[in-house]
Formats: C-alpha cells, sequence, structure tokens
C-alpha cells in the first residue's frame, strides 16, 4: 500500500517484485547468521505435519435405513415363497 499512494498504478506493479526481493534477502541473511552460529536446522526449519485420515461415524439413520430395507427385502422374499407353496384356489363352474 506504501507503492501505491505514492506512485499510484506503477506502484502497484512495483511493489510486487521490490517485496519479494526484501523478502528473499532478509531469508538469507537469517539463515547464514543461524548457520554460522552452527544451530541446527531442526530448531528453525519448518516441517508440515501430514494429516491425519478423517475417520466417519456411521450415522444411526443410515444403519435403520438399511435394518428397515432389509427387513422389508426379507418379507417380501417370504411372502413370494409362500405363495409358490400354496396350491392356487379356483373356483369351480356352476353347471
Amino acid at each position: 500500500m506504501l507503492f501505491s499512494s505514492f506512485f499510484g498504478i506503477v506502484g502497484l506493479i512495483i511493489s510486487c517484485p521490490v517485496t519479494s526481493v526484501v523478502y528473499t534477502l532478509t531469508r538469507r541473511f537469517v539463515f547464514t547468521n543461524l548457520r554460522k552460529k552452527k544451530i541446527p536446522r531442526e530448531k528453525y526449519e519448518v516441517v508440515p505435519e501430514e494429516p491425519k485420515p478423517k475417520l466417519r461415524k456411521p450415522v444411526k439413520g443410515y444403519a435403520m435405513i438399511g435394518k428397515i430395507t432389509g427387513k422389508i427385502k426379507k418379507n417380501r422374499l417370504e411372502k413370494e415363497n409362500s405363495a409358490a407353496q400354496k396350491p392356487v384356489k379356483t373356483r369351480s363352474k356352476k353347471k
């Protein structure tokens, strides 16, 4: 914002590379001083942790739906099997 207030749109375009150069020089300066002091890398180097896998908990509603549909299918099969086993009654025609 400092460059844009002084130089307008040109300042916005210039500020990105200038900020990048300042950041790089500062980082180099800090890391070279840490190496000169012989500070181990593990103390200042940031290593991102691996994300833990998210475990999904079973939802009670879905379990109930599975039980209900299982019962419905079981009842339907039982009805079909019992219908196949029963003799079919036919009406006798009166003459």
